[in-house]
């Protein structure tokens, strides 16, 4: 198999009408099956099928493990949180041998497709501070059997800081960040302590603007949970400054149930770290909708 020249290169070329064919075979009841692309991560292709379904098809081979474990998570913790989160209702594997999850579609849009003003994402504050602190209050010992701790070191940053140069200064090479951006960035990216005795909780891992789903003008539900961990709040408290105006963080934190200086010292730099990672994927796939929340984390 080639390895990958970028994270987020496929390593299986996927065919949208050959996979609603072999839905059609696994799943006659779904037939005739009326199906489009509705996204495409680092890791997966999302199939929208009959307009209900939501089909995840790994890329690559990590993911596979990744729905394994989104499989014998999600539905141990969804009745604890306000936001729905993907009910995995149908499993298969495709004729290369492949195994994908099917979850009925919650209703709404990314936020991230949305190019919401800040009026509008304040108004999300409340529902999604409810969620996080929800969702870190879950029981660790009621899903340690089944969630790992944080295998890629997160917010090691031993490991995360040398990356978060790198790409600044590739994106920098690239004529792709401001002046203004640099400055910001790399005051935020110069070490910070991280206290020996962090609490670990159960979080998403990977809470951004394209993984909060809005309807209406309100917060839906939350998806893509393959990176669900027992690991540090303060990965999930980065959405404090990749979504939201500063004006909203006060009544974010309030809501949530408050944050001391460590936690938010490094969720900001979890913010900066992964824009990165999300602007650099954004300006290689040419997607201008996300380009533009990656750059909300630089302000």
């Amino acid at each position: 198999m080639t390895i990958p020249s970028v994270p987020w290169q496929a390593e299986r070329a996927l065919d949208p009408a050959a996979l609603a064919r072999e839905l059609e075979i696994a799943f006659p009841e779904l037939a005739p099956v009326r199906a489009r692309v509705a996204g495409e991560g680092f890791d997966n292709l999302a199939l929208l099928a009959n307009d209900r379904v939501v089909f995840r098809f790994p890329r690559r081979k990590i993911a596979i493990a990744l729905l394994e474990r989104e499989r014998r998570a999600l539905p141990a913790i969804a009745g604890s949180l306000n936001l729905q989160i993907p009910a995995p209702v149908y499993r298969g594997t495709t004729a290369d041998g492949w195994p994908y999850s099917g979850y009925i579609k919650i209703e709404g849009e990314p936020a991230s497709d949305l190019n919401l003003n800040d009026r509008e994402r304040a108004a999300c504050a409340p529902a999604i501070a409810e969620f996080l602190r929800k969702l870190h209050a879950i029981d660790v010992a009621a899903v340690a059997d089944s969630l790992p701790g944080d295998e890629l070191g997160r917010l090691d940053m031993n490991k995360q800081v040398p990356r978060a140069r790198e790409r600044m200064a590739r994106l920098e090479r690239a004529g792709a960040l401001s002046k203004s951006e640099l400055s910001n960035i790399r005051e935020v990216i110069e070490k910070p302590a991280v206290p020996s005795n962090r609490r670990s909780a159960v979080v998403h891992g990977d809470f951004y603007g394209r993984h909060i789903i809005i309807s209406n003008g309100i917060p839906s539900g939350a998806i893509d949970w393959g990176d669900i961990h027992l690991g540090d709040p303060a990965l999930d408290l980065a959405i404090l400054y990749i979504f939201f105006p500063p004006e909203a963080r006060a009544e974010f934190i309030r809501n949530y149930g408050g944050a001391d200086e460590p936690t938010l010292q490094l969720a900001r730099f979890r913010a900066t770290a992964h824009s990165l990672a999300t602007l650099e994927y954004a300006r290689d796939r040419k997607d201008a909708d996300l380009e533009r929340e990656a750059r909300r984390a630089f302000l």
